[in-house]
């Protein structure tokens, strides 16, 4: 079992390294409009790249840093952005695999119907949002396409969660002996309408969040929040759920004025220094997601 544990997460740490990899492209082809489909080349010199330079994490010091054509230095965060990767897939998996061994995490909420569903929603989820960090990180905006992909990924797994969850409600009480009286009273449809509560409230405290980032962009008008910030809290929200998205956004503004404090103080940044947010946002989501499940585990 310990073999297999090492092989697996280790695999999902190579498959995690080959998608920051892909981030690393995605990043410089959506910025400069270019077609993701294609030869992979250096920045520089528009070479298209060998296999040996195409390995994520080992090409970086096989070739030393640099682009074997023209001498290239390729940023160091190319392969911190793959090994960051490589480490959250890891993790994923070794969380998806303590399910099956019995471990208790209460509050991950994503695996509780489904895990293998919840497994490659929250692999996307990562993805989009490694993405979001580097991409607001370099350029100052958030572009649509991970946001979509986000919000379709919660749609989707949402329906089927939903789906599971009351498959699993009824085959539970199918199998109870009071099953007639439970169905009979309305513990059903108690039990179902427990689970369209909890997406409302989560519908409604994302579409609160939503309003009240348009209200700091239309009020700073544009100073102190972009719009990009606008459409990706609401988004993050449905992802952190309720109350974890009340967490999420206090976490996020936290994080975001402790950097800004320590920015005017150290690096003599000024009240008109742009300062990209998302990357909080994204702090502050990982965050409280570890926060609520680190205290659910030890108390729940």
């Amino acid at each position: 079992m310990y073999i297999f544990t090492v092989a697996f997460t280790f695999t999902f740490f190579i498959i995690g390294a080959c998608i920051g990899s892909f981030i690393n492209m995605a990043v410089y082809r959506t910025h400069y409009k270019l077609a993701f489909f294609g030869n992979s080349f250096c920045d520089k010199c528009k070479k298209k790249l060998s296999f040996k330079e195409l390995i994520p994490i080992l090409s970086f010091f096989i070739n030393k840093g640099r682009c074997s054509k023209c001498g290239f230095k390729i940023p160091k965060s190319h392969v911190f952005i793959e090994a960051i990767t490589g480490l959250f897939f890891a993790t994923f998996s070794l969380i998806y695999l303590s399910i099956f061994g019995g471990l208790s995490f209460v509050s991950l909420n994503w695996f509780l119907y489904n895990a293998h569903i919840g497994f490659l929603y929250y692999l996307i989820i990562i993805s989009c949002l490694i993405f979001i960090f580097i991409y607001d990180l370099k350029y100052f905006e958030v572009p649509y396409s991970p946001i979509i992909i986000i919000f379709l990924s919660f749609t989707i797994f949402t329906a089927l969660s939903f789906i599971f969850y009351k498959q699993t409600v009824v085959g539970s009480i199918e199998q109870s002996q009071l099953s007639k009286y439970l169905v009979q009273s309305g513990f059903v449809e108690l039990q179902i309408s427990y689970f369209k509560i909890q997406f409302l409230h989560t519908f409604l405290a994302s579409s609160a969040i939503g309003i009240f980032f348009l209200f700091l962009f239309l009020v700073t008008k544009r100073k102190g929040m972009g719009f990009g910030d606008v459409y990706t809290a609401p988004v993050l929200a449905l992802v952190a759920g309720f109350p974890t998205s009340i967490a999420f956004i206090i976490f996020s503004f936290v994080f975001g004025a402790t950097y800004g404090i320590y920015a005017i103080i150290f690096l003599n940044a000024g009240r008109k220094t742009a300062v990209p947010f998302a990357p909080f946002m994204v702090i502050g989501l990982v965050f409280s997601l570890t926060l609520l499940t680190l205290v659910s585990t030890l108390y729940l």
